[in-house]
């Protein structure tokens, strides 16, 4: 081999291992600018959400798992907090179970053995005697012992016959004088009141229709908790009820003032939202009540005479209203489905439990005044119902088979 071409090898090798060395200084160097380039990134996505949750509002301090006899999870459907702060109720299946509420420890277990469903169906007497939850039936406990007072059975359902029963909601008036629950059997959805004097039956009433065709087989419904005012004289309910299909599948919200003593339909607040309502809370001085819906769904229909498919796509926020002159007064952002709300004791802030399953945020917290969604909580389970202390310190959520503590330090 030549010198020359010895040479010329030589050479080529030399480039090669500088242009090697290169390309790996260069592809070092690049590591810090992507990764810089990526944490940008994700402090755009997150700053919103890191904002809002740097004064946190609320933060989780205990979880407890609520097991049955064989040891196995079970959902928590409903939760209620005692007047006199000392215990924590909750419902899973058939199971209602009296939490102490200073050690989060288990103090007894009681059965509903009824058939039915629920939702929001379990309440303290204002002076915490009792207790009164239901999914068929209502049955009503003293909390001192868990022995059984008496047992509620609605005029519509026959001892030994077991229809579909479902409990939306129970609630004692503030002054203690009445037990009014919210049911539905079959399709045909009432309400119902009790004397908690000799626990007869105060009155009832049944939301009428007003949608002028309404939807075959489709009675108004009650979709939302329901609430006393503060001077125990209204009973406030959110309800909805759909169009026929010649309609374009109209829906039609609506927030119902019933008078306490009579059960006498006083005044409504009708068109809150565009879908049903799902939520509804009193604020603490009984001036203004707030809603949610399902944020963030849609439905179709296809109207017959016209042949056109009508979507209704449901981007409304959370709203809160003037129960004395039915104006709305605020509109507070949401992404997604609400699923309850309550107000803290002082009326500054309103909190929410939301359905979303996706990025897990799911507990909202809104300051009042401003309208500002002030924080938003990551957990893992989506909080189905919420009860506060009353010293209005500590917030209690049904989150799926746990009891979720939950500390208010309101931005301090």
């Amino acid at each position: 081999m030549s010198e020359m071409k010895r040479t010329q090898m030589n050479m080529n090798k030399i480039c090669r291992r500088k242009f090697i060395l290169y390309f790996l200084a260069v592809l070092i160097l690049s590591i810090p600018i992507a990764t810089k380039a990526v944490a940008d990134n994700e402090n755009i996505f997150e700053k919103g959400w890191h904002a809002m949750t740097k004064n946190k509002v609320i933060r989780l301090i205990d979880e407890v798992e609520y097991k049955d006899n064989n040891k196995k999870s079970k959902n928590i459907d409903a939760v209620d907090w005692s007047p006199d702060g000392k215990w924590i109720a909750t419902k899973s299946m058939l199971r209602i179970t009296i939490w102490d509420a200073a050690t989060h420890t288990i103090r007894y277990d009681m059965d509903l053995s009824v058939g039915g469903d629920g939702f929001d169906n379990l309440a303290f007497s204002p002076d915490s005697h009792y207790l009164a939850a239901g999914i068929g039936s209502i049955n009503v406990w003293k909390v001192a012992d868990g022995t059984l007072l008496t047992t509620l059975i609605p005029p519509q359902v026959t001892p030994g016959v077991r229809p579909y029963a479902y409990i939306q909601s129970i609630r004692f008036s503030p002054d203690g004088k009445m037990l009014v629950m919210a049911y539905r059997i079959d399709m045909k959805h009432t309400v119902i009141a009790y004397r908690t004097e000799d626990w007869q039956i105060a009155w009832t009433y049944e939301p009428q229709k007003i949608v002028e065709t309404p939807r075959k087989g489709i009675t108004p419904r009650i979709t939302t908790p329901l609430a006393f005012t503060t001077d125990s004289k209204n009973v406030i309910l959110g309800t909805g009820e759909c169009g026929s299909e010649n309609v374009n599948f109209k829906q039609m919200s609506r927030i119902l003032i019933l008078d306490a003593q009579s059960g006498k339909l006083l005044r409504s607040i009708d068109d809150i939202h565009v879908m049903n309502p799902t939520a509804l809370a009193i604020s603490p001085d009984g001036k203004m009540v707030a809603t949610g819906t399902m944020t963030g769904g849609m439905d179709q229909t296809y109207n017959e005479k016209t042949h056109q498919v009508v979507t209704v796509d449901n981007k409304d926020p959370v709203r809160i209203w003037s129960l004395e002159t039915g104006k709305m007064v605020r509109e507070l952002p949401v992404h997604t489905e609400v699923n309850y709300l309550v107000f803290s004791p002082d009326g500054k802030y309103l909190f929410g439990a939301l359905r979303d399953y996706h990025t897990s945020l799911t507990l909202a917290v809104w300051a009042v005044a401003s309208g500002n969604m002030v924080q938003e909580v990551k957990h893992s389970k989506v909080p189905i119902i919420m009860a506060l202390s009353p010293d209005g310190k500590k917030l209690a959520a049904a989150c799926q088979s746990k009891l979720s503590i939950f500390e208010i330090t309101a931005g301090n």
